[in-house]
């Protein structure tokens, strides 16, 4: 069990990338580029996927749908990006590791015949 919680943690930390987490750098958005879909937290929790078009001095501008947004950066809590491909790599990786686990389990707990 220990080791499917680690498992499930490493994969659920690989989804996604932080690009800017208040705690840690305050006021750095250096990591966020335009044209890129994220995932926006602001301070009083809600949640925003949005294509950034612009970066400014104060503010993240970007779209979501067909509705131009503008959010201030001292209500921006976190910027997360998705990683697909990762998420796909690892799950394949987890899926085939518990198969391969399943089959030994098998293999060696097989009742053996001698004729």
């Amino acid at each position: 069990m220990k080791y499917f919680l680690v498992s499930a943690l490493v994969l659920f930390n690989s989804c996604a990338s932080v690009k800017y987490d208040v705690s840690r750098s305050p006021q750095d958005f250096s990591a966020v580029r335009k044209d890129v879909k994220y995932v926006i937290w602001t301070n009083d929790g809600l949640r925003q996927r949005m294509k950034i078009t612009a970066v400014e001095n104060d503010s993240v501008k970007g779209f979501h749908g067909n509705q131009n947004f503008g959010l201030a950066k001292n209500n921006i809590s976190k910027i997360r990006k998705n990683n697909t491909g990762g998420t796909v790599v690892l799950s394949y990786l987890g899926a085939s590791i518990a198969l391969f686990t399943a089959f030994g389990i098998m293999w060696t707990t097989a009742p053996r015949t001698v004729e």
